[in-house]
């Protein structure tokens, strides 16, 4: 049950982004750099 609960929630998040994206298309530019030095930090978040 717990993984369901994770796959809602990762869901939510990229529904998230694509509204942001989708709503701020002159920023989508940011968020992708943004992203990016997620990808390259991930240690973070765990």
């Amino acid at each position: 049950m717990s993984w369901m609960l994770i796959y809602i929630y990762f869901i939510s998040i990229m529904m998230m982004f694509i509204l942001k994206i989708y709503f701020n298309k002159k920023s989508s530019i940011k968020i992708i750099k943004n992203i990016k030095k997620m990808n390259i930090n991930k240690n973070w978040m765990w």
